[in-house]
């Protein structure tokens, strides 16, 4: 078995790099042959990957975090014999493996999937905007979602304690703005605090954004908070680890397969997969079952 393996060296601050050895000897004793592909800058992966002759590869390994799987994704997308996506989480959030793997998985267990696991076709959101398209994955956001990534970025150095850090650095400049939402042929018009629209279950490597999430449904989880004060978002975040945030009164949480938003006077930014990409206004597409992953079942 031949693969193109992708990876991103800092990711997870430097674990990639930490297991390339490890990493060399199971893909051997599983008899797999990989041809490394680094990654040497932000979104180097999805515009090297949608230039190349896949042709000789049996499938494409994404071995990183969150924003190495994007990216990977991204490239795939653009080839019409798209070849199926292996994943080895070695991020610092590792959101969407969860949906896949069990957590007790080891290096050499993914690594075993290419060869054991079975294909399973799971479906993408395709996210529109002004100046750019693109697919992801796990969740797209906006409002303190985006906010947060951003500082998430620059707490990695506290790894998997970032994103719950971040999430309360953020609550301190919490701000609601003017959202407009177009569904089911009608407008919405809300004072919007965070939108999430999740393909996979979980966010942030352990926030279970989503319950109600299933990646192969043809169906993404939109959900919207409104309203909520500083304090009462702190006493509510707690419930995300369980995913009992969503039975909130300033929740809204629904099924969709296309919707649009708009923010008359603020061009918020859009967090796909974590990564910072696009403003609003923006519509978002789910495109049902559209790339093969190995999974455990």
């Amino acid at each position: 078995m031949k693969v193109l393996a992708v990876i991103n060296p800092f990711a997870g601050r430097g674990k990639v790099k930490r297991h390339l050895d490890l990493l060399h000897k199971i893909f051997k004793d599983n008899h797999i042959k990989p041809e490394w592909f680094v990654s040497a800058y932000p979104h180097h992966p999805w515009h090297a990957l949608k230039e190349m002759n896949l042709k000789k590869y049996d499938a494409v390994v994404a071995i990183g975090g969150d924003g190495t799987l994007f990216d990977t994704v991204n490239g795939l997308m653009h080839h019409a014999d798209k070849k199926p996506l292996g994943i080895i989480p070695l991020g610092t959030g590792n959101s969407f493996i969860k949906d896949l793997a069990p957590d007790h998985f080891k290096l050499q267990d993914y690594v075993a999937l290419l060869k054991e696991g079975r294909l399973r076709k799971i479906d993408l959101g395709k996210v529109y905007t002004n100046k750019h398209s693109f697919y992801f994955i796990n969740m797209m956001g906006f409002g303190f979602t985006t906010d947060v990534s951003i500082r998430g970025m620059k707490f990695r150095r506290f790894g998997k304690h970032a994103y719950s850090l971040a999430v309360l650095r953020e609550l301190f400049g919490l701000k609601k703005y003017p959202l407009v939402m177009h569904y089911e042929n009608k407008i919405h018009m809300m004072n919007n605090v965070f939108v999430a629209i999740s393909n996979s279950r979980y966010a942030g490597g352990k926030f279970l954004m989503a319950p109600d999430a299933e990646i192969s449904d043809g169906k993404l989880e939109v959900l919207i908070v409104n309203n909520i004060g500083r304090m009462e978002l702190l006493k509510t975040f707690p419930k995300i680890f369980s995913g009992t945030h969503i039975h909130h009164p300033d929740t809204s949480y629904f099924k969709v397969s296309s919707i649009s938003f708009e923010s008359p006077g603020h061009s918020k930014l859009l967090a796909p997969d974590g990564e910072i990409i696009g403003r609003l206004p923006v519509k978002i597409n789910i495109v049902p079952k559209i790339l093969e992953v190995f999974s455990v079942d």
